[in-house]
C-alpha cells in the first residue's frame, strides 16, 4: 500500500474517530497532494503580482517544484496501481 507521514495517520485516525472514511478516499489522497502542488504553482503564476514577491518568492516556487518532483517520484507508480 501507500506509505503515508505520521502525521497524515494521525489525521486519518481522527477524522474516523468522528465519522467513517471509504478506502477508495484513502488512495485519493496522493493524488490530492499532487495536484495541490499544481494548483499552487498556478496560483503563483496567476496571482504572484497581487500576492507580491515576499509570497510568492524564487524559494517558495522551487520548494514547491522539489515537492512535486518528490511527489512524482514517490506516489505516481502507485498512484497508477490504484483502482478507481
Amino acid at each position: 500500500g501507500i506509505k503515508r507521514p505520521r502525521a497524515q495517520e494521525l489525521f486519518v485516525e481522527g477524522y474516523r474517530s468522528v465519522r467513517p472514511l471509504h478506502e477508495r478516499d484513502l488512495q485519493a489522497i496522493p493524488l490530492l497532494i499532487g495536484a495541490n502542488h499544481l494548483w499552487m504553482l498556478g496560483n503563483y503564476a496567476r496571482f504572484g503580482r497581487q500576492w507580491g514577491a515576499q509570497h510568492v518568492s524564487e524559494a517558495r516556487i522551487e520548494k514547491r517544484v522539489r515537492s512535486l518532483r518528490s511527489w512524482v517520484g514517490g506516489h505516481l507508480t502507485e498512484v497508477r496501481a490504484a483502482p478507481l
